[in-house]
């Protein structure tokens, strides 16, 4: 076993492979912002990476004080905040419970998230209200009071179909549905209930409280509101047409906004003060206001960011963005020259590379845009420069022949683009023996190999070496070189209809096939060689040891629960070995030989809803059995891919991605570069089953 710092030649601990860039994130649902009587915080949903929760402080002068946001839970919807009289509460959906956590107004975390309330869903658009002394929750059977530290104090569940929840200015609340009111004292018992219908959006001040609602004119209006009675004043009509809309108190009377920017001010009494007002910034699809007592904080969303404006006595700030984060990074791939490496990744514009020190410094900066691709890229150094290829084909389209790929020559000194060709071509791969180049594609219904030039272009007329069944298709190719002949694998599957998209095929593959090519690119096997059948493929590689080739895959058999990793060699005479199971519960991500022994980057399998998954490579003997297991990166984020490099002499390097929630990132995924560290010596089978 080695020393992680020596196994990584110059790298010591993780390093990014470029620096972030960042810009608002889009896609925000449900805003909530709560007041702790001088600053707010904003809550809310974002699609920055998978749905989660995020927080973020908001100064009383619109100084937004946590730009990248406050990570708070995987989660996305029945969230709401309120400030309890020390701290803020923040509750929600999470599976078929109800979570809360607690933040000072700082933004430390007080008292992490735990279940407050089990097979419980919080309901409603304002679900949260709190006196300083106990808060009150609208779940959907009933409401809930909650004391200071979130315990639960009591539970109605007379099925009263809350939709909003209000404190009064003497301290007693008020709940609101469309079916009735509510009211219920300070200490959160119940007062008395009427059966008049929804009186609005409610806001109160020490004496007095005000309602707004949409009247049958589709025009907004504005009453007196009596807490104790439950009963709605004469209305006024305000010159207001219907939208979404909230209301809050301010120093010297109330505030009433639209999500179409519109502003108008009320006086104690309710009243409106002179005509209404547009506010700054854009039309948004959902708003929300919180009163610190003298000030309105505004949030709003819209289809490109959440923003934030503070409307005094006097004057309204300008927009301020609320929710930044860095830009996201997907499917790295590395190679390494005698003196840097590249790494090349997509994100949601294209693929973009970068070099590294051998110290695994970045040396150009957020990366270069190679093109507008974003499919898996994958990069090889052919011993004078990097060659990459751009897959122009998303996951849906695995399967597709003949779209547009690249190979892209990057220059290793300068990190330039050299050279572009492309290719009407299917799951695009290349290789070098360190001598000569070659390519392997699918075109039409045929799997093909070619030579290559030393800027990627196509050098040699195109060798037939496989066709598939009918009714079938070929990809994600994979190719090694031993020394002697070439040993290229493929995936084999049927086209069939999508689900989420049901008239766009996808590829579902059940079979790794091989062939073996000369040196020259001669067929050498006249029938593919089966390396496994019936069994749901998610990836697979192949490479050799310098005499035999080893194949590991991740399959799931008919009965299997979860994928499993295998391997099996095949023989440079084309015969091959019993199959072994690795792991159970694991995906692979890469395979490479180092000179002394395999190394198989792996994944603990997940599902998009389950656990998080960390990333290891599995040490295996040239007869394919692992023998120890090392950490490339195991946060309690998700980890998602992986590929490894080859330093020589039992040394790799991996370049990764991860989930960032460091506040340089805010939470997006990441790609770093890191050397595997020892597992505390524990064997693969024992670490990962």
């Amino acid at each position: 076993m080695f020393v992680a710092s020596a196994a990584s030649a110059q790298i010591a601990g993780e390093r990014a492979v470029s620096t972030p860039v960042y810009a608002p994130v889009a896609g925000v649902f449900g805003p909530a912002i709560a007041s702790d009587g001088d600053g707010f915080l904003a809550v809310w949903s974002d699609q920055r990476d998978r749905a989660a929760i995020y927080a973020s402080r908001i100064a009383r002068d619109g100084t937004v004080l946590d730009p990248l946001g406050i990570f708070l839970a995987n989660a996305a919807s029945g969230f709401a905040v309120a400030w309890t009289g020390d701290k803020y509460l923040v509750v929600w959906n999470e599976s078929n419970n109800i979570t809360a956590l607690q933040l000072a107004a700082d933004g430390r975390v007080v008292a992490p998230a735990h279940v407050i309330l089990r097979k419980a869903q919080v309901i409603g658009r304002r679900p949260l209200a709190a006196n300083g002394k106990i808060a009150v929750l609208i779940t959907n059977s009933g409401y809930v009071v909650l004391d200071r530290d979130a315990n639960v104090a009591g539970i109605n569940s007379d099925g009263f179909p809350g939709e909003a929840a209000y404190v009064t200015g003497s301290g007693e609340f008020i709940l609101t549905a469309g079916g009735g009111t509510m009211r219920l004292d300070s200490s959160g018992r119940f007062a008395t209930r009427t059966n008049r219908g929804w009186p609005g959006i409610i806001a109160c001040r020490t004496g007095e409280c005000t309602t707004a609602f949409a009247n049958t004119h589709r025009h907004l209006a504005v009453a007196s509101y009596d807490p104790a009675a439950l009963v709605v004043g004469p209305a006024i009509e305000l010159p207001i047409d219907q939208a979404a809309f909230d209301l809050a108190t301010t120093a010297d009377g109330y505030i009433l906004v639209t999500r179409t920017n519109t502003l108008q001010r009320l006086g104690p009494d309710g009243h409106p003060l002179g005509p209404p007002t547009v506010l700054p910034g854009a039309t948004a699809s959902e708003v929300t206001i919180a009163s610190n007592g003298r000030d309105v904080a505004v949030l709003g969303t819209s289809s490109t960011s959440l923003t934030s404006v503070i409307v005094t006595r006097n004057a309204v700030t300008q927009p301020a963005t609320v929710a930044f984060s860095a830009n996201a990074q997907h499917d790295v791939a590395i190679a390494r020259s005698d003196s840097n490496y590249l790494a090349v990744w997509t994100e949601k514009d294209g693929t973009y590379a970068g070099r590294l020190s051998l110290d695994g410094t970045p040396l150009d900066g957020r990366g270069t845009l190679l093109g507008s691709a974003i499919g898996k890229p994958s990069v090889i150094f052919d011993g004078t420069s990097y060659l990459v290829v751009l897959r122009n084909d998303p996951p849906l389209y695995a399967y597709a022949y003949n779209r547009p790929q690249s190979t892209v020559q990057v220059d290793r000194a300068t990190g330039a683009v050299m050279w572009v060709f492309r290719i009407a071509a299917g799951s695009l791969r290349v290789a070098s023996n360190g001598v000569s180049r070659i390519a392997v594609w699918t075109e039409e219904t045929r799997l093909v190999a070619a030579f290559l030039s030393p800027n990627g272009t196509v050098a040699s007329v195109p060798v037939f070496v496989a066709a598939p069944p009918p009714g079938t298709v070929l990809a994600n190719l994979s190719v090694a070189w031993n020394g002697t002949i070439w040993f290229l694998a493929w995936e084999e599957g049927q086209q069939t209809l999508g689900i989420v998209f049901p008239y766009v095929p996808s590829y579902i593959p059940f079979a790794i096939r091989g062939a073996r090519l000369s040196a020259a690119l001669i067929p050498i096997d006249t029938q593919p060689i089966t390396i496994t059948e019936k069994e749901y493929i998610l990836s697979s590689r192949v490479v050799s040891d310098g005499r035999d080739f080893l194949l590991a895959w991740s399959g799931q058999l008919l009965g299997e629960l979860q994928p499993s990793v295998r391997v099996r060699r095949a023989m440079a005479t084309g015969s091959l070995a019993d199959t072994e199971t690795l792991l159970f519960r694991g995906r692979v991500q890469d395979l490479i030989w180092d000179g002394t022994q395999y190394n198989l980057a792996f994944s603990t399998y997940t599902s998009y809803l389950t656990a998080p998954a960390d990333l290891a490579v599995a040490h295996l003997r040239p007869s394919g059995q692992a023998f120890e297991t090392f950490v490339i990166s195991a946060t309690p984020d998700d980890e998602r891919n992986a590929s490894l490099v080859s330093l020589g002499n039992g040394r790799v390097v991996a370049a990764y991605t991860r989930v960032a929630h460091e506040p340089l990132y805010g939470g997006v995924e990441r790609a770093f570069i890191a050397a595997p560290r020892p597992a505390r010596g524990r064997a693969v089978r024992k670490e990962m089953q």
